[in-house]
């Protein structure tokens, strides 16, 4: 009973716990704010992470299901990510975009042994269950 009385004030509410600032801190809206070329509203169902452009930067790669295919680098100067692969047909990344393949999957492997990462989508190509 003495021990119950004892352990009583360590399990009520408030104490021994300190109300200060939240851990996390919510970015999006700076880091991804929304527009047209980085942060499309659209559906997305799956990343990658890998070095898309080589230059030892880790890139996300997000698998676009109604519209494109994105590739987001964190810009440093501007403190946000921004799409490598815009819908411009001279950057080298706009294969990348896909719009039509309706992306349900990405994966980033390097299958054939030469030390960088090829890019995969699952698409859908809107044929589910077989073309009909």
């Amino acid at each position: 009973m003495l021990l119950l009385l004892w352990l009583l004030p360590l399990a009520w509410p408030g104490v021994g716990s300190q109300r200060g600032e939240p851990l996390f801190t919510a970015v999006t809206s700076h880091v991804l704010p929304p527009d047209y070329d980085s942060n499309p509203t659209q559906l997305n169902y799956g990343v990658a992470v890998t070095d898309v452009d080589a230059d030892g930067d880790l890139e996300i790669v997000v698998a676009g299901y109604n519209g494109p295919n994105l590739v987001l680098k964190y810009d440093r100067a501007r403190q946000r990510l921004v799409n490598l692969a815009p819908d411009e047909r001279s950057s080298p990344y706009y294969a990348l975009r896909d719009r039509q393949g309706n992306a349900i999957g990405v994966t980033a492997c390097d299958i054939d042994g030469d030390g960088r990462e090829e890019i995969y989508f699952l698409n859908t190509n809107n044929a589910f269950s077989g073309e009909q």
